[in-house]
Parts: C-alpha cells; structure tokens; sequence
C-alpha cells in the first residue's frame, strides 16, 4: 500500500511512495496539494504499475486512458489530443523563431511528405501514430528511389518532432524510436569533362550564369554559397583571395574557408564588375541572390536546363519519383576535387581548398583515382620494344 508525503520546504503538492513493477519503492509527485484528490491519483500510479508487471509493459492504449483519468481527476476537464496535421504545423511554426529558412524548408518537406503518406490518418490524434505507420513510410520513400542518406534526414526530424509530443505529454511513445532505418550513402555526384564545363558555358543564358560556373569550377564551392558571394569576399589584389563562410557547416567559429582565386577568375570577376549593370558591392550576382535554390525557378532547377541545353545527361541514379541527378551543380565540387588528386595536390591540401572536416566526407568526391593511375601507368615506355 502506498502513502502520501509533503517536503513543504519545496512544494505544497503531496508526493507519492509506492512500488513500482519490479517491487522498488518509487517517489513521484501528485501534482496537487489536495491530499484527497492526491490519494486517487496515488491509487492510479500503483494501477500502471501493476500493469506494466503484468504486461511487461505499459501497452499504449492503457497509458493513453491514464492520461485522461489522470487529467479529469486534477482539472476536472477532458484531455484532448491535437491532429497529426495540427500537430505539426504548430512545430513548424515554433521552430521559426530560431531556426533557418533552408533548415524550416527542409523540416517541411519531411512534414508534407509524412502527411501525405498518412492520407485520411493525419487529421486523427497524433497519438494513434505508430511504430508501423513510420516504418510503412521509410519504405514508401525507398520505393520512390529516395537515396538512404535522405530518408534517414527526414527520420531524424521526424522522431526530433515526436520526442516533442511525448516530452508535452501527448504521446505516451515515441513511434520513430524503435523504426529501422536504410543503411547505405547517396550516389555520389560525377564530375563534368572539361569539353563538358565548356558546352555548360556556351549554353549560359548570360554572363551572370558564366560567372556562377566559374565559382563552381575554380573554387567547389556549393551553389548556396556561391550566390551568396559579395563582393567583400574577394580580395582581388596581388595576392587574390576568396573568404567566405559556408551555409552547411559555418556555425560559430566553424566552417570559415579561404582559398586562393585562380587567374581566370580574376579576370572574369574583374570583367564582371566592369561590365555588369548591378552594383559594384554586395552580391556578386545578384539576379541569383537571395532565392530558393529548389522549385520550378529556382537556380538549382534553372541549371539542370543548362546542363541539358549543353546536350549533356545528367545521369540519375534512379528513375522513380524522387530521381535525383548525378550530374549537377554538385558535380562542380566533385570535378575540382578530382583534378587536384589528379595533380597530386595532398590530402589535407584538398580538403582545405573545398572545406571538408572529415576525410571520410572527402573520399567521396575523389572520383577518378583509377582513371589517373592507370593513365600514369600507360605513360611509362614499353619493355618489350626494348627486348
């Protein structure tokens, strides 16, 4: 039998001692300095428990109906549960106090694609959401040919947003915690041929877009970064250049990167300024800045045009709904990457240039290796004509 006690030094609320499912005393408080109303809630306290020693574990429906007896018998009023869609929405609008539009971009992308798996489901409590539901969604999104990486991004906030709802009180688990995610990393990006990089420039609309496909060639920086570019960036003096902070892993202190500007780029970006009409300080290219890199028009989508227009396949890794390129702006980076392994610019060197923290990470841009050996290998004399 359990009993009741009060520490008045630090709470009025009467606390409750009983024994939990493995016959170890518990203490927890009652939430109410109302002794009467607190024996009750003592009462259901040792009920769970003596359900979870029968169950092996409180099963979900039981926890749920203990909540709305818990609630009735402390405020009188009937607890309600909020709509998956409701749910969710008001974690998107929360997060957007702190968080930045491209992370709320892609919180909402993982949302509206959760929602529209669960059809009519997602207008009930948010915590009728199961284990299974979220599992059937992993693989619904596999089945779209999403790559792994990208389906374990969404799951990631997905049990970030259900924690919410079990830390609020709303969901008794969290369904995202026991699912089984895919294992394996995305396609990795192909670099472009130089014939290719020069059809990719002849099919710029203008100079605005040549001057973007230099930054991706001579620096590998990513597209968001490159937009993003001003003017202060640029040191364009004897010693030219380019310092600038990247979007995906510049937190704090983090993410600074400085690289030397090649001749070429020198001379374009001086060419710019001089002959563009857009302002001589801020972004470099502001017809680009500031805009969704993803939809319809925006500079992600607009390039995949160029590419094509250049006559060039941009090899997808998949041919289900969510196929994506593997010849891309991305590709840029991955280009730049293998020209200095090529050049037998050290490791180190390399990941400085592009701005990788883990060798690991960088290993997947070193496409070419084998063509560069075995092209070295070919270039020593033949033996046999000296036999």
């Amino acid at each position: 039998m359990g009993s009741l006690l009060r520490q008045l030094d630090r709470s009025k609320n009467w606390l409750a001692r009983y024994k939990g499912p493995l016959g170890k005393w518990l203490q927890r408080s009652t939430g109410t300095p109302d002794k009467r109303l607190a024996e009750q809630i003592m009462q259901q306290y040792e009920r769970d428990a003596r359900t979870a020693e029968m169950d092996g574990g409180l099963i979900t429906k039981k926890v749920i109906a203990n909540a709305i007896e818990m609630e009735r018998l402390a405020t009188g009023r009937e607890l309600r549960f909020p709509s998956l869609r409701s749910f969710l929405k008001d974690f998107l609008e929360a997060k957007t106090i702190n968080k930045k539009t491209a992370t709320i971009a892609s919180y909402r992308k993982t949302v509206n694609l959760f929602l529209e798996h669960m059809g009519e489901e997602a207008d009930k409590a948010v915590n009728r959401v199961r284990s299974s539901d979220v599992q059937a969604f992993i693989q619904a999104r596999m089945d779209q040919g999403a790559a792994p990486a990208t389906v374990r991004q969404g799951i990631v906030v997905l049990r970030m947003m259900f924690k919410r709802a079990v830390d609020e009180g709303i969901c008794a688990i969290n369904p995202v915690a026991t699912v089984e995610v895919p294992e394996g990393e995305s396609s990795a990006k192909l670099p472009f041929t130089d014939a290719e990089v020069e059809a990719i420039l002849k099919a710029c609309p203008d100079d605005e877009w040549r001057t973007l496909v230099y930054f991706g060639y001579y620096t590998g920086a990513r597209m968001s970064d490159c937009v993003s570019f001003t003017w202060d960036s640029f040191d364009l003096g004897d010693t030219p250049k380019l310092t600038y902070r990247q979007k995906k892993t510049g937190k704090g202190s983090k993410g600074w990167v400085t690289i030397a500007v090649h001749p070429s780029l020198k001379k374009r970006l001086l060419e710019w300024r001089k002959n563009s009409k857009g302002p001589k300080e801020g972004h470099v290219l502001p017809g680009l800045a500031g805009k969704p890199l993803g939809g319809n028009k925006g500079p992600s989508t607009l390039f995949m045009h160029i590419v094509k227009a250049a006559g060039i396949d941009p090899c997808h890794s998949v041919t289900g709904r969510s196929k994506q390129p593997r010849k891309c702006f991305h590709s840029f980076r991955t280009t730049l990457v293998s020209r200095l392994q090529s050049l037998e610019v050290p490791l180190e060197t390399r990941m400085d240039i592009v701005g990788h923290a883990s060798a690991d990470v960088h290993k997947g841009y070193s496409q070419g290796q084998w063509n560069s050996v075995k092209s070295a290998i070919n270039k020593l004399p033949d033996l046999t004509e000296r036999a």
